[in-house]
């Protein structure tokens, strides 16, 4: 568990846009350590254009992947983010204990942060809906949910896919301020950090990649919490719906103005539909004649 380049990228990326912002807490899923070597930690400032960081208060940063290992907490305090909480099993870094396969209800915590993340994580935990769970209850209305897990190469029990991130955000009524897939090659710096590349979501861009020059293929993700509505379970294709009570979701997308390379980035959210005049007839005729038809083999 841990931040590499591509997470870093990301945090930095967030900060020049704006979506820091007044951001003060954040808490972690996992006790994520620093995946970076200094001098290519201190390239990534330099390319923000921030000042160097102090690496004193970077203890082991340079012993990676050996032990011991660098928490995330100093990088964030770096972006003005002074207060930091950890939820692990091991402890480690100072985390609060916790098995993530049961409930975790510290409310004290709830509602209470400005960004919460789970940098690989939960992949791990069986019971993978207490994670999802405990994230949504931290979160601030208004805090951002940053995601990277393994779409291939991963470790854990499980593998995701877009399918997965737009299912929470559209049960739970979150803004997806951006999605991609990233590549870990196999290859590293010059320093020794593994060169990590965000990339579009695009299936087609994956088919083209030779997995045998690849360690793993992750998906990331940020998501903003937009209400205080509690967690939804999500539910797979035309189920969710159905399980909710409307019709459908339309996508409403948004452009962002703030993007560093000219407003090319969309953000997006879904949208119930309960009006049947906002679906196609078609749509409309195929949803009823697969209700009736389930309802007939039901009785």
């Amino acid at each position: 568990m841990g931040m590499g380049l591509a997470n870093a990228q990301l945090f930095l990326e967030l900060k020049h846009s704006g979506k820091l912002k007044n951001v003060k807490k954040i808490a972690e899923l996992g006790s994520q350590e620093i995946h970076i070597k200094q001098k290519d930690l201190s390239n990534l400032f330099n390319e923000a254009g921030l000042n160097q960081p102090d690496f004193s208060l970077f203890p082991d940063l340079d012993n990676w992947p050996q032990y011991p290992r660098c928490s995330t907490k100093p990088f964030y305090k770096l972006l003005g983010i002074d207060e930091y909480t950890s939820i692990d099993s091991n402890g480690e870094h100072g985390s609060i204990q916790h098995d993530w396969n049961t409930s975790f209800n510290d409310q004290k915590l709830f509602n209470q942060f400005d960004v919460v993340t789970d940098f690989g994580s939960a992949e791990h935990v069986f019971n993978i809906v207490e994670p999802y769970k405990t994230l949504h209850k931290l979160c601030k209305q208004g805090g951002l949910i940053v995601i990277s897990q393994a779409l291939w190469g991963g470790n854990g029990f499980f593998l995701m896919d877009r399918p997965f991130i737009d299912g929470i955000a559209a049960a739970n009524n979150y803004k997806v301020i951006s999605i991609s897939y990233v590549v870990c090659t196999k290859e590293t710096t010059k320093n020794g950090s593994n060169y990590q590349f965000h990339i579009p979501m695009n299936s087609s861009l994956i088919r083209t990649i030779d997995l045998n020059k690849v360690v793993s293929i992750q998906i990331s993700a940020v998501m903003e919490k937009r209400d205080n509505e509690e967690f939804k379970i999500p539910y797979e294709g035309r189920m969710q719906a159905e399980h909710y009570g409307h019709f459908g979701y339309k996508t409403v997308f948004l452009r962002d103005d703030t993007n560093r390379e000219g407003a090319n980035r969309q953000e997006y959210y879904f949208l119930p539909v309960f009006n049947l005049d906002a679906i196609k007839f078609k749509t409309l005729i195929i949803e009823v004649f697969n209700r009736l038809k389930k309802k007939i083999f039901r009785s």
